[in-house]
Order: structure tokens, then sequence, then C-alpha cells
């Protein structure tokens, strides 16, 4: 199957993924060679304190797909960001420059995908989310398992998933090699309650950050089985990325 990843910070000179064209050319062909097919750009976003450039973006993703299409590559590239969200006021700012198009949901979706400092109180994440529903934005939370009011209380997650329309995102290194036994257990009890949406990559280069999802695959099949590998790196992401 190919894999559709919805956490990647493939644009160049937007944060801390590619410097260049060179290595967002060079990333492009590390994620189909790992069986990725499908990818949203996910550049970080403070947009409740700064602007985001979407021209900038959108002419990238041209350069991308037009790459892609040159070279043949079977890899199509949309364009999302990593909205990052400190408090349950700055959602409202957040809400209109969405409303607006000043800033991207994911593939042109309802789907938006937050981040939170990683000290973040429950409560706080639980109003947040509140806003962007209410707005009628579909929130996806990246990287679960950065935040110790869900690793430390996973009874928490509980009351996320009352919310019909949010999404978990858990990275696929985690799910490969969690580290220490208390991350351990989490993941462990994650996947086999349901708790987890989707895997996602959140690359951010070809080394240190890399494109893991083959791997993350593999890990998933051998312990938790094919159908839930094929659910978490690719099948459940449709609903983002469409056919």
């Amino acid at each position: 199957m190919a894999f559709i990843d919805i956490h990647h910070h493939l644009l160049f000179g937007v944060d801390d993924g590619p410097r260049d064209w060179e290595e967002t050319r060079l990333s492009l062909h590390h994620a189909a060679d790992g069986g990725i097919g499908a990818i949203v750009a996910t550049p970080h976003a403070d947009v409740s304190r700064r602007p985001f450039n979407m021209e900038s973006c959108r002419d990238q993703i041209h350069q991308i797909e037009q790459y892609c299409a040159d070279e043949r590559l079977p890899l199509r590239v949309t364009l999302g960001a990593e909205l990052f969200c400190r408090e349950p006021l700055t959602v409202d700012s957040i809400v209109k420059r969405l409303d607006s198009g000043d800033a991207p949901t994911l593939a042109a979706t309802r789907f938006v995908l937050l981040e939170f400092p990683i000290d973040m109180a429950f409560d706080k994440m639980v109003r947040i989310a509140e806003r962007f529903l209410s707005g009628g934005y579909w929130p996806i939370l990246a990287h679960i398992e950065r935040y110790a009011c869900l690793v430390q209380k996973p009874g928490n997650i509980g009351q996320l998933r009352e919310f019909r329309d949010l999404r978990l995102q858990v990275n696929c290194n985690t799910l490969i090699a969690p580290f220490g036994f208390t991350m351990r257990r989490f993941i462990k009890r994650a996947v086999e309650s349901g708790w987890i949406d989707y895997a996602a990559t959140d690359a951010h280069d070809r080394v240190y950050r890399p494109v893991r999802m083959k791997e993350c695959h593999e890990t998933l099949s051998r312990r938790y089985g094919a159908e839930v590998a094929d659910a978490l790196c690719g099948g459940n992401q449709m609903e983002v990325v469409g056919d």
C-alpha cells in the first residue's frame, strides 16, 4: 500500500525543515522511496502572532507538483500547517485566519493540525479543541506522546474521544521505539484501545528526523497486526487527503 503522511515539514526556508530547494527535492525522493504516496506539507505556523506566508508556500507546492510530474515521481503533495496554540483565547484569531484563507487547513479540508506547549494543561487543551470544533474545524492533535497531561494520565484521552470530529496523531519514531517504561505502556495501551487515528512522520530532514513510515508500518504489523498498521499508516488518512 502507498502510505499517507499528514504531518511533514517538507517546504524549504519556512521553519526548521529543509533549508533550500535541493533539500526539499531530495526529501521528495526519500519519501517516495519510503513508500509514501501522499504528503500534507505542514510548516510550523504561529498565526496568532505573525502572518502565514500563503503565497510563498503555495508557490512551493506548485514547484513540487511540477517536479513530481516531470520526474514521474508517484507522490502527491498538498498544503497544510502545524498550528501552534498557546491559550484558548488565541484560537479565535487563528480561526479568523482560517476563515479568511490566510492560513491553511490540511489539504483544503476542515481538518487542522494542532500543536501545543509540551506543558499544556489538559483543561486548556480541551477548551482549545472545543473552540476549533465550534468554529467548524476538525482538530488533529499532533504528536500526542509529547504531552504529559495525556501520557501520565491516559484516562484523559477518553474525554478527548468523546469529541466525534477530533483525531489523535503519534509520530512514527515513537511507535517504532517508545522510550522508557511509561511511554512503552502508553503507546501499547493507546494502540490497543484504538485511541490513535494516524501515524505520521513529522519528518524535518533525511538524517536527524527522517521518514520512517515503512519501518513504522512493519513494526505495527508485527506487534498489532496488518489491519491496524494499514489503518494508521494510510487507511485512516484517506479522510484527510481523499482518493
